[in-house]
């Protein structure tokens, strides 16, 4: 289960392109546009509005979004493994190895 944790998680580049597009609108409106110094009122650039933001995007959250929810199915998938052992473990000892075995996950 590990190597699912470790890889990233890839989003469509036509799905990227559409979030940036709509997020940008959004910005510019939060933002407003920029006065130049000969008075003439301008929209922001997109390098602008990556700056006011510390490029922090939609897409970056997303994906770290995605990718810390994908860790966690894969560590409850670990420990629901281990479960089944443990339970099948107990069983056919008759319950006296759980009691000797420490309670700690190997994937901590």
């Amino acid at each position: 289960m590990s190597e699912i944790v470790d890889e990233t998680w890839v989003l469509k580049e036509s799905i990227i392109q559409r979030l940036s597009v709509c997020e940008r609108k959004i910005l510019r409106k939060i933002f407003g546009q920029t006065n130049e110094d000969n008075g003439i009122w301008r929209i922001k650039t997109n390098k602008e509005l990556n700056e006011l933001i510390n490029y922090w995007n939609i897409i970056n959250y997303l994906s770290q979004y995605l990718t810390n929810l994908m860790q966690k199915i894969c560590f409850t998938i670990s420990f629901i493994s281990w479960l089944s052992c443990f339970e099948h473990m107990c069983s056919s000892s008759g319950g006296q190895k759980c009691i000797a075995q420490p309670l700690v996950s190997s994937h901590l």
